[in-house]
């Protein structure tokens, strides 16, 4: 399920990397990212298996096949439904650094004002 897949660690790494350099081979992908190349395997293997991503082999002379990786259509959605959850996250992060400054209020007495009412005392706030 994919719902699974992207609560999982460095899932949401592979799915920025992925649509910004479009095509990377495995040793590429484990180097930009700094993951174990088996747990990188685990990951794409499970992303593949979701058709996620898109696997490409390129033969060569040497013993190994490059497996080279892209997003799919469907792994191209997932990212940008994705990015928008975390705008949202933004914005409500915004929204209450903004709401907490603007309904915070302090006078000459020590009084703090706020949308919910008074807190009266000698008190100090440190950021």
């Amino acid at each position: 399920m994919i719902i699974n897949l992207i609560k999982k660690k460095h899932v949401d790494r592979i799915l920025k990397i992925l649509g910004k350099e479009k095509e990377l081979y495995f040793g590429q992908l484990g180097a930009e990212l700094n993951i174990d190349p088996s747990s990188l395997n685990k990951i794409l293997k499970e992303m593949y298996s979701l058709n996620l991503v898109n696997k490409r082999e390129e033969k060569s002379d040497y013993k190994l096949a490059k497996v080279y990786y892209s997003l799919s259509p469907l792994g191209i959605e997932l990212l940008k439904r994705y990015e928008y959850l975390e705008e949202l996250d933004n914005l409500k992060e915004s929204k209450d650094d903004n709401s907490n400054s603007k309904n915070i209020q302090t006078n000459n007495t020590g009084t703090i004002i706020n949308n919910v009412g008074d807190i009266n005392g000698d008190l100090t706030f440190h950021k």
